[in-house]
């Protein structure tokens, strides 16, 4: 999950390292650091965010390494920070992944006299690099004694900048006499090409940029890079506003230019996802149901525990970055036994390399690390294949009065719970709404289906709650009628998502409405979708906090 980023040149890049760290910042934000060579190696870190480690360089220097971390390890502290050195001080490192095998290293290092001096994984990789003349045997030897999951780059006192991959995303490119490995290719913006460091594979920036393998060195093919579709400047307060209010373009460029899936000829689908990601899988199977397919949508990380029909199966993968390690687990044990569909927004991530066919989504880098926009594109996209809808239906979809969330937002932000509470395909994206709330504004929400409501959750129900209540669907207004009647009678204030006004009449003065656009019944709830992405975000700003950064999180999961 973290961020890292080595960079080799022959001018001063003191100040792009800092920069491309804070292309890395959605990766993880709680520290900071920076290694870097002038008589020796030096290290600089802070906690917090980037722009506190930007405060203490306070030097030019042409190579470098740095790391943005999303702690695992050990609490965000300045002992814990990335990059760490060799015994020796010859080299330095930072790394994304988990060593699962830490511990035992650990042991073995300090029986011999090594002195730890933070409580990460990651330091064992460092101090296994003690003494060791460094080369393409050494690094793979280090590599070797790792168990788990690595992207590495490291830095020695000679001037040499290397990179190593197993499990985590690792890249590399070249602008002229300029060299880049990094965790993302959002770092390469002066590059028209990178390469993909495949797992157990090298490179080693020296006198001259050479790729491995274990066993020999290796020729490598590059892709070609389009960047303008990384190129992304912040034009509202923070990213997730503007990546919301960007969706209803998306969906108009998606529907003139989409890619269908054919799903008719496989015997049975599977969903993937994990968070958000699942929750758009569950609309999928939703769907698909309703056609009579035999479909499921399961929790990436549970695979394990499903039992799943191969025979003519089509699985479907879905992720906003395509680099989720859970997801990714799931991916290799449905290879070679189903057709694989990676449902993606980043064409060059692992999950699409791997899979039999991509269909990506085409919403743009997201930075908010609470997806909102590649959300709804996933659900969007898999209407196309499910669905036969024209752009026309999809017209009022974000016809959605702002003020009147704003408002209710003011009413919603001081409290510490709050319930979402639906039927069928609403109770699907209440668990997203609630999802959303609870990620950017630290508000324990939860969402039941109404009919439960009865079975345990009411008895949380009294005049301080609120309960939002979404009836998306005509077959569900008079059982909705009496789900309000259950929560009114307990006292708790009704908040109701509708496209129905005879729902919207029968509420009291004391409760609020938002109402929905009256279009075909499958919209209605991509509608919901975006006022609740809406009003989290109101929440959230309400309370002070700062939405594409929320504490705990980070964008892309490629930890487990």
């Amino acid at each position: 999950m973290c961020g890292i980023i080595g960079i080799k040149s022959c001018v001063d890049i003191s100040t792009k390292i800092i920069e491309k760290l804070k292309i890395l910042e959605y990766r993880g934000y709680d520290s900071a650091g920076v290694s870097y060579l002038k008589d020796k190696l030096y290290c600089k870190k802070s906690v917090g965010k980037v722009d506190k480690l930007a405060k203490k360089i306070d030097c030019h220097f042409d190579i470098g390494i740095a790391h943005t971390r999303w702690a695992t390890h050990g609490k965000p502290t300045l002992h814990n920070c990335h990059p760490f050195l060799s015994s020796d001080k010859n080299v330095a490192i930072v790394h994304n992944g988990i060593i699962s095998n830490y511990i035992q290293i650990k042991n073995e290092l300090s029986n011999k006299n090594v002195v730890f001096d933070s409580e990460t994984d990651s330091e064992v990789i460092a101090k296994l690099f003690d003494n060791k003349t460094l080369t393409i045997d050494s690094i793979r030897k280090v590599c070797q004694k790792l168990n788990g999951s690595y992207a590495i780059v490291g830095l020695t006192a000679t001037g040499i900048l290397f990179g190593a991959k197993k499990g985590s995303p690792l890249y590399f490119a070249q602008n002229k006499d300029e060299f880049l490995i990094a965790s993302d290719i959002a770092c390469f913006e002066d590059a028209d090409s990178f390469f993909t460091l495949q797992d157990g594979e090298y490179v080693i920036v020296d006198k001259k940029v050479q790729f491995f393998d274990d066993e020999k060195i290796i020729e490598k093919i590059s892709t070609q890079l389009d960047f303008d579709k990384y190129k992304y400047a912040k034009t509202h307060e923070n990213f997730m506003i503007q990546e919301i209010l960007q969706t209803p373009t998306l969906v108009k460029r998606y529907l003139l230019n989409q890619q269908k899936l054919n799903i008719n000829k496989y015997k049975n689908v599977y969903l993937f996802g994990c968070g958000s990601a699942y929750h758009c899988a569950k609309i999928g199977e939703h769907y698909l149901r309703q056609l009579n397919k035999n479909c499921k949508a399961i929790v990436a990380s549970e695979i394990g525990e499903e039992k799943c029909d191969f025979d003519n199966a089509l699985c479907i993968f879905l992720s906003q970055s395509g680099e989720t390690i859970d997801t990714l687990n799931a991916l290799s044990l449905c290879k070679g036994k189903a057709t694989t569909v990676a449902l993606i927004n980043n064409e060059f991530s692992t999950l699409a390399r791997e899979c039999d066919i991509i269909v990506p989504i085409n919403a743009q880098k997201e930075f908010s690390v609470a997806s909102t926009k590649a959300v709804t594109m996933m659900i969007v996209a898999m209407l196309c294949w499910i669905k036969e809808q024209s752009y026309n239906d999809y017209k009022k979809v974000f016809n959605i009065n702002e003020n009147v969330l704003k408002e209710l937002a003011n009413k919603l932000y001081n409290n510490e719970s709050l319930f979402f509470v639906g039927k069928g395909i609403d109770h699907i994206i209440n668990c997203e709404g609630a999802l959303k709330v609870k990620e950017i504004a630290y508000i324990n929400a939860n969402a039941y289906l109404s009919g439960e409501l009865k079975h345990g959750p009411l008895a949380l129900i009294d005049e301080k709650a609120y309960v939002i209540v979404s009836c998306s669907q005509k077959r569900f207004v008079d059982k909705t009628k009496s789900t309000i009647c259950e929560i009114k009678a307990r006292g708790g204030k009704i908040v109701l998502f509708t496209p129905f006004l005879s729902l919207i009449e029968a509420l009291d003065n004391e409760d609020y409405s938002v109402l929905l656009p009256n279009i075909t019944s499958e919209l209605v709830p991509i509608s919901a979708l975006y006022s609740y992405q809406l009003l989290s975000y109101y929440i959230c700003k309400n309370r002070g906090l700062n939405p594409d950064f929320p504490r705990n999180l980070a964008k892309s999961v490629t930890v487990e």
